[in-house]
C-alpha cells in the first residue's frame, strides 16, 4: 500500500488498473481508495475502513476534517457507528416525545 503526501495535484494524478488503497503521509489512518474510474476518501478507525466520500465531490480539506472527527469520536469499547447513530436516535426520541427536533425549523417527526 503506497504512502504519499496528499495534495490536489497528487490526487488528480493517481491512476491504478486495480482497486488500490493509498495512504496519506500527513494524517495517519486517512487515505484514498483508487480504482480505474473512481477515487474515494477513506479513514481507518479501530482497524475498520470508513468511506468518507468521493473525489472531487468532497474536497481534500473536508475529507481530512471528517477523518479527524471520526478518529476523535473513537472511544475504547465503543465502535464509531454507535456515535454516528446516536445523533439519529436523539432526533427520533425527541420527535416521539413531541418536542422540537433539531431539524432546521421543520415540523417534528411523527412516529407510529
Amino acid at each position: 500500500m503506497p504512502t504519499i503526501v496528499f495534495t490536489d495535484l497528487s490526487i488528480r494524478s493517481l491512476t491504478f488498473e486495480t482497486r488500490t488503497d493509498v495512504w496519506d503521509a500527513k494524517t495517519p489512518g486517512f487515505g484514498m481508495r483508487v480504482g480505474r474510474r473512481s477515487k474515494v476518501f477513506i479513514a481507518k478507525v479501530t482497524n475498520r475502513r470508513h468511506t468518507l466520500g468521493g473525489y472531487p465531490d468532497l474536497t481534500l480539506a473536508e475529507a481530512r476534517r471528517k477523518a479527524l472527527a471520526l478518529k476523535s469520536e473513537e472511544a475504547p469499547g465503543r465502535p464509531v457507528q454507535n456515535y454516528l447513530r446516536a445523533g439519529v436516535r436523539k432526533i427520533q426520541s425527541r420527535a416521539y416525545r413531541g418536542e422540537e427536533a433539531e431539524c432546521g425549523g421543520r415540523a417534528p417527526l411523527t412516529l407510529g
